[in-house]
């Protein structure tokens, strides 16, 4: 798909389907473990269709489609991917529509019905019929659409592509469009002037809705329309954003921030944002540039995060925009009202430099106040900065909600200047103080909000400068808000949770799990932690990883962080598990359910004894020793008979490394029954293990026996343990003596 963070995102749903269908074929309507998969499910399903009208998966000779578009060849080599695929091809399914008005309830009866279907259950027109008795309404099985285009003609593709208002209903999700409609849209777009077009009347659609709160509906409908068109015409999302900013004399101030408050976000990557802005025309440039530096001090994150990103690129700087003089176009960016309100704005500004706070709301609103910071920041005045960012932290920590607000809004705009100017260790200083206020904090404030936001561009800018220890301490402040605390207001965890999800992006990670210069390349404790306190929201992405990577290191560092994360990771190990995957691949997570996983874990565990893969079925035993306990033992020795003859010598070996008392008399029955194995050579190599095993326990009770073994003669007729069982039992004796 090109828009890859939702491709993420839809390939993401399909792990949490699998692994809900799988809980329900598995466990009792009521468990627990199905109530979570749900829940989680539930949670994407929303997340997903707020940003689009309609979720498409297709089967098409073997490759799985999303909204209409084959997923990349590695992606579908994914395991959740494959075993979606499994299911749609079982039930004759070819595609699969998840619409907007989705209800919890709709999607529990559906996975219901795939998960537990009738015995005479036979294929997608049954499927069709069940979900209609139960009134599954917005989720579509198999279902085409076919526009009218004349009286008795209508069009395989779905839509008239010669008809803009046909165009328009597809983009904005009101007409289905069909793969082969895609096709001809992609050889459209090859035009540069279509996709221009196809903006413009979208553009001129919105603009002349008439809904009530027309500018937040006109807003999202233009992110919606950037969606659809980087999906129906191929382009990345970047390349119609560009068109956008093509269109900017045409949208009012409100109308424009709001769509690019809506639309930023998806531009995770800030060096193509910057060769994107670069590529604008110096017009264009400035009346972007200048609109956007105008824009009131309450717009916001995403408008405080643009001028960052804006005053980075060289066209910028190539256009003077960082010097004390204000660039031609870039209007209202430092024109003063009068010289009266200069001068009053720098009697202010100069209390404000002297340590008077309450000076704070007037300086705030001011239009002068972001030009007088960014030229302060320009001079390079350190003492001068230091005692600014004092006075600000002072104003952050007054009774007055108006002092406090304001300088969260001044503390804002500073930083944007000094992430502008490239001055990272000034803002690393300035963040020590702000996140010492910020874990005092008791109570969700709007400043609070507005100094989380920056600590965020703080966190990440450190982190994506290799500087991990120097965001770490910003990262375990807010850890400790997000566990939560009865002292503090509940809105706070959610901001830090919310602050420490928006930092697992695909730049932090390609720092952390970057190829080290080390012999061992083992992930330096820096690099763990920083992940480790990140927490839930890296283990998919990790996990995605572990089966991507043909990297050795890259996995061992992998391996190391989930281990760490520990028990949030149980939960997706478990899905994951469930949905299969290459024997490598399961072995790995195997491996991490052993390590972070507890008692009620053996279950899942358990199966993994019969994998036809040796290595798989090897790990599971090990992994079943590494979670320990009581049930441990009694579940390897309950299953030594079943598992295959490599496997039992594994198995005795490892009751014997636990010191497994409940298992001697049985170890003994074995030894001297000598019928532990399918093979004369597997009986041996048991039986070695065996007397292996006695030998660490210890027992005085395996001594006759062994004793007996190591003196044993053949016989005519007779029969003797072989020789390397001989060897082993004597070896055990040796150890008797020595304990």
């Amino acid at each position: 798909m090109p828009n890859s963070d939702k491709e993420h995102k839809t390939v993401e749903l399909l792990t949490h389907i699998n692994a809900a269908i799988t809980n329900v074929r598995l466990y009792p309507p009521k468990s627990a473990l199905i109530a979570s998969s749900m829940e989680r499910l539930n949670a994407t399903f929303n997340s997903l269709l707020n940003e689009t009208p309609a979720i498409n998966y297709a089967e098409s000779e073997k490759k799985l489609l999303i909204q209409g578009e084959p997923l990349p060849e590695k992606s579908q080599r994914r395991p959740q991917v494959q075993a979606f695929l499994a299911i749609l091809q079982a039930l004759g399914i070819k595609s699969i529509s998840f619409e907007q008005g989705l209800t919890n309830a709709e999607i529990n009866d559906f996975l219901q019905l795939l998960g537990n279907p009738p015995d005479d259950y036979a294929g997608a027109g049954e499927l069709q019929e069940l979900m209609a008795q139960k009134a599954i309404n917005h989720i579509r099985i198999d279902e085409k659409i076919y526009v009218a285009q004349g009286a008795d003609q209508s069009s395989a593709t779905g839509i008239n592509l010669s008809d803009e208002e046909e165009i328009l209903r597809a983009v904005f999700g009101e007409q289905s469009v069909s793969a082969e409609a895609r096709v001809k849209l992609r050889e459209m777009a090859d035009n540069p002037g279509w996709i221009s077009n196809v903006f413009q009347a979208g553009v001129r659609h919105v603009m002349g809705s008439a809904e009530a709160d027309a500018g937040e509906a006109q807003a999202r409908q233009l992110a919606l329309l950037i969606d659809r068109l980087a999906d129906l015409s191929g382009l990345d999302r970047q390349e119609v954003l560009l068109k956008l900013f093509d269109s900017t004399a045409q949208i009012d101030d409100g109308l424009l921030f709001a769509v690019l408050a809506l639309t930023l976000d998806s531009v995770s990557d800030r060096n193509k944002f910057k060769d994107l802005a670069n590529t604008l025309g110096e017009d264009q440039f400035k009346q972007v540039y200048g609109r956007v530096a105008a824009a009131p001090a309450d717009a916001g994150a995403p408008l405080e995060r643009l001028l960052e990103l804006l005053r980075g690129t060289d066209k910028a700087k190539a256009l003077g925009f960082l010097s004390e003089q204000p660039p031609d176009g870039a209007a209202h960016t430092s024109k003063m009202d009068s010289a009266e309100s200069l001068e009053q704005f720098k009697t202010s500004f100069n209390r404000l430099l002297n340590g008077d706070v309450t000076v704070l709301p007037q300086v705030a609103v001011m239009s002068e106040m972001p030009r007088a910071v960014e030229s302060l920041v320009a001079k390079g005045r350190s003492v001068m900065l230091n005692a600014m960012c004092n006075h600000l932290v002072r104003g952050l920590q007054s009774k007055n909600p108006k002092i406090k607000e304001s300088a969260a809004d001044v503390a804002a705009a500073l930083d944007v200047s000094l992430a502008a100017a490239g001055r990272l260790n000034e803002r690393f200083e300035f963040s020590k103080k702000l996140v010492a206020w910020a874990g005092r904090e008791k109570e969700m404030s709007n400043a609070l909000e507005t100094v989380s936001r920056r600590l965020g561009a703080i966190s990440e800018a450190l982190i994506c400068d290799d500087r991990l220890q120097d965001a770490a301490p910003i990262l375990e402040a807010y850890q400790l808000l997000q566990a939560g605390d009865p002292s503090k207001d509940e809105a706070i965890q959610a901001l830090a949770t919310n602050l420490l999800q928006n930092l697992v992006t695909d730049d932090v990670f390609n720092v952390i799990l970057r190829e080290k210069m080390s012999e061992t390349s083992i992930i330096s404790e820096d690099d763990v932690y920083s992940l480790v306190i990140l927490g839930t929201p890296t283990v998919e992405r990790l996990l995605d990883r572990l089966y991507e990577s043909h990297n050795r290191s890259e996995r061992n560092r992998i391996v190391q962080i989930v281990t760490r994360i520990g028990a949030p990771a149980r939960q997706p190990l478990l899905e994951r598990l469930s949905q299969g995957g290459p024997w490598f691949y399961i072995r790995n997570l195997i491996m991490l359910l052993g390590r972070v996983g507890e008692q009620q874990h053996m279950a899942a565990l358990e199966r993994f004894l019969n994998d036809p893969d040796f290595r798989v079925q090897r790990e599971a035993v090990l992994a079943i020793q590494n979670i320990g306990g009581q049930s441990a033992g009694d579940l390897l020795l309950n299953r030594l008979d079943e598992v295959a003859d490599e496997i039992k010598c594994v198995i005795v070996s490892v009751l014997g490394m636990m010191n497994y008392q409940k298992a001697l008399p049985y170890l003994i029955m074995k030894l001297e029954n000598r019928d532990l194995g399918g093979t004369r050579e597997a009986t041996t190599e048991i039986n070695v293990k065996i007397c292996e095993a006695l030998g660490r326990m210890g027992d005085g009770r395996a001594r006759p026996l062994l004793e007996q073994i190591v003196r044993s003669r053949k016989f005519l007729g007779g029969r003797s343990h072989d020789q390397k069982v001989k060897t082993a039992a004597a070896r055990a004796l040796a150890a008797f003596e020595q304990s």
